[in-house]
């Protein structure tokens, strides 16, 4: 836990807006998270408050590390898309801890464990994020093959998520943004810019 709290004290040294603690994608926390990986006996592994120990016990320890009003969020595979794997259910109830620990926001995306059959398509991890909207107070960022301005806004517009995670798109086309912004009509007076934030996993 402390390799991750003292990660998030540099990060606030370096002037970052927040940090996100990478749960997701079979990342170390996933690791822990998911029956399919943790086969552990002791305190760590077995039931299912015993699996959540480790993401609870980083957040605090993140939170503890940081001012009390520098964002903290997290980033969360809502599903393992495998039978006995971790599901939609598990993440929303880690989310509820989070919550209740004062992290501030979740980005949910889903897989990464193990090789799984996903129906990929435009959008497809999206009604995670909605479910985690409508049933949390927490400010969710939703992804998913999102890759141009009018499905980003789509999304808004639909409440399944209060902002969009862009990635590959940005990878592939590093004027997103602005393109993103003629595309929707938006006049830009100034240069753009985005929050920096830090990830640690």
């Amino acid at each position: 836990m402390q390799a991750f709290a003292s990660a998030a004290a540099r990060a606030v040294l370096a002037g970052v807006d927040g940090v996100m603690i990478h749960a997701a994608h079979g990342y170390l926390i996933h690791e822990f998270l998911s029956p399919l990986s943790n086969q552990r006996t002791d305190a760590y592994g077995g039931s299912f408050d015993k699996r959540l120990r480790f993401a609870v016990e980083v957040m605090a320890a993140v939170k503890q590390a940081v001012p009390a009003d520098f964002p903290v969020g997290i980033r969360v595979s809502a599903t393992d898309w495998l039978d006995g794997g971790w599901q939609l259910q598990d993440t929303l109830e880690l989310l509820r801890r989070a919550e209740a620990l004062g992290l501030s926001f979740a980005d949910i995306s889903t897989g990464g464990l193990l090789p799984c059959p996903i129906k990929v398509a435009p959008g497809y991890q999206l009604p995670f994020a909605a479910q985690a909207k409508q049933q949390l107070g927490l400010k969710i960022l939703g992804v998913g093959l999102i890759t141009n301005a009018f499905q980003a806004e789509t999304a808004l517009q639909l409440e399944a998520c209060d902002f969009v995670d862009i990635g590959r798109a940005v990878l592939s086309d590093p004027l997103f943004g602005w393109h993103a912004a003629r595309d929707l009509g938006v006049e830009l007076n100034q240069v753009p810019f985005s929050k920096s934030f830090a990830c640690t996993r």
